[in-house]
């Protein structure tokens, strides 16, 4: 290795990587700066499609998307027809929360109140945009 460095190759690399690294990194910069302020831009014109908003919707579609699964699996280990009716506390709803992960309905990180639905229709969610797609 010490031969390389004692090398023009290696000399030559040696000279130039200190200007090299310094470059790469006020352009890196500059190109997070840019980002950043686009973000931000994007935030005040709209913050429903601001980074929050949009990782909040994200997490509350893949809640939906659990819930309607230990739907459908409650529905085939009890042999529901579709249109079966699961409501809050009781012994139906208590057989789909067996298949999601602490044995209870999610969190919306947005606040929305989530609803199982009945059987064969997907669970919502009351914040607008949040929603499986059919």
């Amino acid at each position: 290795m010490n031969a390389f460095y004692e090398s023009p190759a290696g000399q030559r690399m040696l000279s130039t990587l200190p200007q090299l690294m310094q470059e790469s990194m006020e352009i890196g910069q500059e190109w997070g700066e840019k980002v950043g302020r686009q973000a931000a831009q994007e935030a005040e014109q709209d913050p429903q499609t601001s980074v929050k908003a949009r990782s909040r919707t994200r997490a509350c579609i893949n809640n939906l998307r659990i819930m309607d699964a230990a739907k459908e699996q409650a529905a085939m280990e009890q042999k529901w027809s579709g249109g079966r009716q699961i409501e809050p506390g009781s012994a139906a709803e208590k057989s789909v929360l067996a298949y999601i992960k602490g044995n209870k309905m999610p969190v919306c990180p947005a606040g929305g109140d989530y609803e199982l639905r009945p059987i064969g229709q997907l669970p919502t969610c009351s914040v607008e945009g949040h929603e499986l797609p059919q």
